[in-house]
């Protein structure tokens, strides 16, 4: 257990086993050579793999830099709206982070509802598994680069950035996390814990006795 209070994943020893022997991965003959000759069938199949496996803030990326080209265009399933709006709702419509909260003729404008656990794997569209974010700190959680530990945003030491993100990100670490008013809409110990254990990059950064 680091000085964070936060205990290293499984995932991550059972990666560097993985790294460290080199294990290898791919597609029989027949699917690579269908993959390279039906555009509609590797779309169809990023597709798939995008929704089942990440959140949509990181779809994009995640095309991008494993240098797929898609002929045709990617289009994200549509999330529950009620699951949005209820989320935001509970959270006073602002960012659980940073506090931001902007609108124009009552539309809340860069404020989203993110998962705690992902819906790919399982997460409920519930405010107990919601979580009012900026969209910048709604990519940010979905990547790993902070998490919550005891009511606390605790960031990854593998994230780094310039003056800007210290002032927008870093100088959070430590802080006391948003939550509802309402107690039964605060995020349930089990949705935390599963972000902490399969999302978050280990390891955090340490607590000055100065933060929180």
């Amino acid at each position: 257990m680091n000085q964070s209070g936060i205990e290293s994943s499984e995932l991550e020893r059972n990666l560097t086993i993985l790294r460290k022997e080199e294990v290898r991965g791919g597609f029989r003959s027949d699917i690579k050579n269908l993959i390279k000759n039906s555009p509609h069938f590797l779309s169809k199949l990023v597709r798939h793999i995008l929704d089942e496996n990440f959140p949509d803030t990181l779809h994009q990326e995640l095309i991008e830099r494993c240098g797929i080209e898609l002929r045709e265009k990617y289009y994200r399933h549509r999330r529950n709206l009620d699951f949005r709006l209820t989320v935001l709702e509970a959270y006073d419509y602002k960012c659980a982070v940073c506090g931001f909260s902007a609108q124009s003729n009552g539309r809340y404008l860069a404020l989203e509802a993110a998962h705690i656990k992902w819906h790919a794997f399982g997460g409920a569209d519930s405010i107990d598994n919601g979580i009012a974010l900026c969209s910048l700190h709604h990519k940010l959680f979905d990547f790993g680069a902070f998490g919550i530990h005891e009511g606390m945003i605790v960031y990854s030491e593998k994230i780094v950035g310039n003056q800007a993100f210290d002032i927008h990100c870093k100088s959070f670490h430590g802080k006391s996390i948003g939550v509802p008013n309402n107690y039964i809409h605060q995020p349930l110990k089990e949705n935390i814990e599963w972000h902490s254990t399969e999302v978050f990059k280990y390891p955090a950064r340490k607590i000055k006795a100065s933060e929180g």
